[in-house]
């Protein structure tokens, strides 16, 4: 890493446009990471390349361009993962500026289109499709927190729309709009299953032809997966605020609301094929227990969750947590009967030692 001081950036000329290009190639087949995910992209109906007589996808390839000028950032991102045909098939690109003053008002950032949202421990909210939930913050296990423009190749809970972080004295608040489409899991009746990350992406037609056999005496002997791009419109509003109380030192709520075209029905037999129902044990409830918001008659199209997060600096010790719950649509929405997580780490480091404790605690129902 390097870093350059206030007084190096102002003799290098802070006020010139800058920028940087990148560009990420890889051929290497995807053997001995998943054999399902291999079989898969190397069977599909594709123009791929040969190696020892056996046709393979295309290969992986990502570029990424931004540029700053002043307090005006821009960027702009294509990715095509292994296995894919579009070389656009993830396509990003923001626009906005970041670090301007107005008197004791400071507008960290606040970007049109692509962006990146983070807050506390990533209870509440982190927007990426590569999850780590044991990320603690500590040494290189860290991410960025608030507002960003967004470059990464997460496709699936990437956010798009409008967003905007500033201060004012103690306080930091954002806010963002997204409104995007997302795969998912759909089954018979039109209602949502689940979301899904599917990497590669195979084209509609593909998915659309997929059948499998289910094994149920009221059903055909094959039917369709239910797998679909872009299968249901997620439009989502959230935000966060957070106060210091000392250098180190905060609290901060957080929470978002978002709203959807269908309801979500988390049917385990989309999943599981009748044969196979018997074999799922205890560990296997979570695909029961998913986010369920049709309840009867009544389907409601929306989900809310909200959180809490706080953080304390002592000495060469950092205590932080945080708490979130989702709202259950046969709950009000802060009773204690909805689903809910905790996290608290305790971070000590000394010259030649390092402790790190963590403590979680998540209800399944908590997806």
């Amino acid at each position: 890493f390097v870093v350059y001081s206030d007084e190096e950036m102002d003799a290098l000329g802070r006020g010139r446009a800058t920028g940087f290009a990148q560009t990420r190639f890889t051929e290497s087949p995807l053997y001995g990471a998943d054999d399902d995910v291999s079989l898969a992209v190397r069977t599909l109906p594709r123009n791929g390349y040969f190696v020892a007589d056996e046709n393979l996808p295309r290969a992986a390839w990502s570029n990424k361009v931004r540029m700053t000028d002043g307090n005006g950032v821009a960027g702009f991102m294509t990715s095509r993962e292994f296995g894919e045909e579009n070389p656009a098939e993830t396509l990003k690109f923001f626009s906005g500026v970041e670090d301007v003053r107005l008197g004791d008002f400071r507008l960290k950032g606040a970007y049109v289109g692509s962006y990146r949202v983070a807050y506390g421990l990533g209870l509440v909210m982190d927007s990426t499709d590569f999850i780590h939930f044991r990320k603690t913050g500590f040494g290189f296990n860290k991410r960025l927190l608030g507002i960003h423009g967004d470059l990464s190749r997460s496709h699936e809970y990437a956010l798009r729309g409008l967003a905007a972080e500033g201060s004012w004295g103690p306080a930091t608040f954002s806010g963002f709009v997204s409104s995007d489409r997302k795969d998912g899991i759909l089954n018979p009746d039109g209602t949502i299953n689940r979301y899904v990350l599917m990497t590669p992406r195979p084209d509609a037609d593909w998915l659309e032809s997929r059948k499998v056999n289910v094994g149920y005496a009221d059903a055909p002997d094959s039917v369709a997966t239910g797998l679909r791009r872009d299968a249901f419109q997620e439009d989502i509003v959230g935000g966060n605020v957070k106060v210091q109380l000392a250098p180190g030192t905060f609290i901060g709520l957080s929470g978002y609301e978002a709203r959807y075209d269908r309801g979500f029905d988390p049917d385990v037999d989309m999943l599981v094929a009748a044969d196979n129902l018997g074999r799922l044990e205890a560990r296997d409830s979570e695909l029961r227990s998913s986010y369920d918001s049709v309840i009867g008659s009544d389907e409601f199209k929306w989900r809310r969750v909200m959180g809490a997060e706080a953080q304390a600096v002592y000495a060469n010790t950092s205590l932080q947590g945080e708490y979130a719950f989702l709202q259950d649509p046969r709950n009000d929405f802060l009773s204690s009967d909805n689903p809910d997580a905790k996290i608290v780490n305790l971070y000590s480091q000394w010259e030649n030692l390092h402790l790190l404790a963590i403590y979680r605690d998540y209800d399944i129902g908590l997806d």
